[in-house]
């Protein structure tokens, strides 16, 4: 652990700063392997899926959170926020037509016009359209929300790729 302070108002300059210097960094040509524990729609994201998921818990270092493949999932709205837009939401649609959101921290790059959301440019997954309207297959976890008192669920993005038909 590390400390450190800052002049107010500095910390978007501290971010840029931050994500340029890791993206010297060398970056292992091995690709990560992710193991997926199974495969959902997205109508399978409801509070009783996520209280079975519990029900494994708790998780940690030797007892990770399940990832879910949902494949072909069609981006209904896009937005980021937080520190000149670092973190990302994409939100889909269940078959009822409610809103399934999930989150990504750190996955882009801080704006500090704040200018509109660039779907092909705007975050780290290299090659992926984020556009609205635009297909993708999502690996995720399942994630509870008390931001502002009220328990959301939502998705914890792990990984995104274009949707393969």
């Amino acid at each position: 652990a590390a400390g450190f302070s800052l002049p107010v108002g500095s910390e978007i300059k501290l971010a840029e700063k931050i994500l340029s210097a890791y993206q010297k960094v060398k970056q292992p040509k091995e690709k990560t392997v992710i193991e997926i524990d199974s495969e959902l729609g997205v109508d399978d994201v409801s509070w009783e899926t996520y209280a079975d998921i519990e029900k494994l818990g708790p998780f940690g270092m030797g007892n990770r959170k399940p990832v879910f493949l949902l494949k072909d999932m069609p981006i209904a709205s896009v937005k980021t926020f937080g520190n000149g837009g670092i973190h990302l939401e994409l939100t889909f649609k269940n078959s009822p037509g409610k809103s399934v959101p999930a989150i990504g921290f750190f996955i882009c790059p801080p704006s500090v016009m704040k200018e509109a959301f660039d779907g092909k440019n705007g975050h780290f997954f290299m090659g992926i359209d984020l556009t609205p309207g635009e297909r993708v297959d999502l690996l995720a976890n399942f994630d509870k929300s008390t931001f502002k008192g009220a328990p959301e669920l939502r998705l914890r993005i792990v990984d995104i790729h274009s949707a393969k038909i």
